[in-house]
């Protein structure tokens, strides 16, 4: 920051003129207030109320600090170490994916269509553990578990769990291994596998393919609905009768992974849109 850009409100100006040729106003101003929140404790939605408080030099230079690795593309959530989702504080790093919008969806429509107690859960795919958290959070009594391939994502899922006082099992498998025991009855299956094509790669922003995990991201071209095979191979040993299955998928498949779960025997199968009014979810239930 210059000299006499000295109050919160200064701040915010300055960072979302400094990456407005990275970001669209609107999230630029999302990335300022989300930088002064964290540098200053208040909420974001205090932030802008705060505009005419003074900053220290220490948060000056903090504030200074942050944006150099904002001007690099590299994403807010990893430059602070921490995200918001479902109302859910997390930490997060380059191990695993910054979680989306469109996967809250689905988690707001798991928890609405599921009112019973005791519920078994397993998130496949688990990486941040934010699926498998808010479902323990704001469900009743759900027993949920969490699986990865990723040791360094379960690591962060555990510490997230911890944090939040969830008590959630977590343990490294490969849904693709055919080999991969079952044992376990669950009455939800909920994934958001990696399901953008590599060939989608060069129209996605520098903050995700530079830094988010490739492996929670890319599926080869050749075989893009990889991941929802298995899953519904494994969700045909382990879902219990009446149980409900939830897929996040690629907006371009969602009409294929609804194939796929007829093909294996679902009767009751649906896709749900997002609020951008694309092909987001797959929901099918066991009958």
């Amino acid at each position: 920051m210059k000299n006499g850009n000295n109050t919160i409100g200064d701040a915010v100006s300055y960072i979302t003129g400094l990456i407005s040729d990275l970001y669209a106003h609107r999230e630029a101003l999302a990335i300022s207030k989300t930088v002064l929140s964290h540098i200053t404790g208040l909420s974001n939605p205090s932030v802008l109320a705060s505009a005419n408080s003074p900053l220290s030099i220490p948060d000056r230079d903090k504030i200074n600090k942050i944006c150099l690795e904002l001007k690099q593309s590299r994403p807010i959530q990893y430059i602070i170490g921490a995200t918001e989702f479902y109302g859910v504080n997390l930490k997060i790093n380059e191990n695993v994916l910054i979680p989306r919008t469109e996967t809250e969806e689905m988690v707001d429509l798991i928890i609405k269509e599921n009112s019973q107690k005791n519920l078994r859960i397993i998130d496949i795919g688990t990486g941040s553990g934010c699926i498998a958290i808010s479902l323990a959070l704001h469900m009743d009594n759900p027993q949920v578990t969490g699986m990865d391939i990723s040791e360094k994502a379960l690591k962060i899922a555990s510490e997230n769990a911890r944090n939040n006082d969830c008590n959630i099992k977590f343990f490294f498998a490969d849904i693709t291994d055919p080999d991969m025991e079952t044992g376990e009855s669950y009455d939800i299956i909920v994934s958001n596998p990696p399901y953008v094509r590599h060939s989608e790669k060069a129209m996605m922003h520098r903050n995700v393919t530079g830094y988010e995990p490739e492996q929670a991201l890319y599926v080869g071209d050749d075989d893009p609905l990889l991941f929802y095979r298995h899953i519904i191979d494994y969700s045909t040993d382990t879902l219990s009768q009446g149980g409900r299955l939830y897929l996040e998928v690629n907006e371009v498949f969602g009409t294929e992974v609804r194939e796929l779960l007829e093909r294996a025997g679902y009767t009751s199968t649906r896709i749900v849109r997002d609020i951008n009014e694309k092909d987001r979810i797959v929901a099918a239930t066991r009958v």
